[in-house]
């Protein structure tokens, strides 16, 4: 793209050359545990399986509700709903 070269040569960046691949935009963009796709976003799978396993080992509150946030900025109503029965009743605070 004759843009992003000009970019790079202009601002003195460079790319590092294993750092560069090609992929098909319906793939997702892997940004910040999240896969980022055209019309929504995901939260990656490796991330929603780390912090499942700490919730089933127990976790405070603050620690739910931190995920519960980071939830939120995703298209992850059912995972929401998964988080909240799955930990215990008396962690979480329901603020709706």
């Amino acid at each position: 793209d004759p843009l992003s070269v000009d970019v790079l040569v202009d601002g003195k960046l460079e790319l590092h050359p294993k750092k560069i691949f090609s992929r098909k935009l319906d793939w997702g963009i892997d940004f910040c545990g999240y896969n980022v796709l055209p019309h929504y976003v995901l939260v990656r799978t490796k991330t929603k399986r780390k912090i499942i396993k700490k919730i089933e080992e127990g976790v405070s509150n603050q620690a739910v509700q931190s995920y519960l946030g980071y939830f939120s900025h995703a298209n992850s109503f059912k995972l929401i709903r998964e988080t909240k029965k799955q930990a215990s009743p008396r962690e979480i605070c329901y603020s709706e």
